[in-house]
């Protein structure tokens, strides 16, 4: 996934928009449009994208089906195979689903077709919203550290008022803790997403070199590599002994995506 970048890396480029609302709820509040509008101007407009109005704008809504079941996604795939666009855009990545490793072998399933992921990361815009409700949050305390203080000068401070003062101002420092921990969650997040980042990096990359090795006949993967591969995709194979039917069976379970950063 990329976010903003140099506008010179996309001027020009064919995009393909991608709206979905998950509930009801949602597409009440933050709908086909307002992702619509959020997605032309930090992404369409800011990076000179080329967008057909009438063919590659995708409006997907809530299903319930799994990943795999979701027409959309296959509609945007084959467009993707077709090479009809060049950069998928969105509002977040959840759009394309919530399970970490589908999405992600669906990420990879794109650039395999040279398609880029763009989003308007919205978690920026929820950082300044939280920078913003703290600076507010220090001003405030400001103030009634001040009113304390010049009542107190003046010898005018009776109970009550300080009684209030003191509440206000512990009720502000609950809230500066609050948006003090969300910013450290975010911290937290984002560094984990940058290591599963990273390790789906390195697994395209390892594909790619596999592929380029494949039609040697005498290519085998080394040992340790074929063990990382079965891992990441949770593969297990069981075999009974002969007489029993079926003589073996392999599942593959894959793991949530946030544990292989383990």
């Amino acid at each position: 996934m990329q976010v903003l970048q140099d506008k010179s890396l996309y001027r020009g480029k064919r995009a393909l928009m991608l709206l979905r609302v998950s509930t009801p709820e949602q597409e009440k509040g933050f709908g086909w449009p307002s992702q619509e509008r959020e997605i032309r101007q930090k992404l369409i407009d800011a990076l000179d994208l080329r967008l057909d109005e009438d063919k590659h704008i995708i409006r997907d809504t809530y299903t319930g089906l799994e990943f795999h079941e979701r027409p959309a996604l296959d509609h945007i795939l084959e467009m993707a195979r077709q090479h009809e666009f060049d950069v998928l855009v969105m509002d977040v990545l959840d759009r394309l689903g919530r399970k970490g490793l589908a999405r992600e072998l669906y990420r990879m399933q794109l650039r395999e077709f040279g398609v880029r992921i763009l989003t308007t990361d919205p978690t920026a815009s929820r950082r300044k919203n939280v920078n913003k409700m703290l600076a507010d949050i220090r001003k405030r305390q400001n103030v009634f550290r001040e009113q304390l203080a010049d009542l107190m000068m003046q010898g005018k401070l009776d109970r009550g008022t300080e009684e209030f003062l003191t509440a206000q101002l512990q009720q502000l420092a609950d809230q500066g803790e609050k948006c003090q921990r969300e910013l450290a969650q975010d911290d937290d997040s984002h560094e984990k997403w940058k290591q599963v980042q990273s390790k789906i990096d390195e697994l395209h990359q390892r594909c790619a070199e596999m592929r380029e090795k494949i039609s040697d006949q005498n290519y085998e993967p080394p040992y340790d590599e074929k063990r990382d591969f079965i891992e990441f995709f949770g593969i297990t194979a069981t075999v009974w002994r002969k007489g029993h039917n079926p003589r073996f069976k392999i599942e593959c379970n894959p793991p949530d995506i946030m544990s292989l950063i383990s």
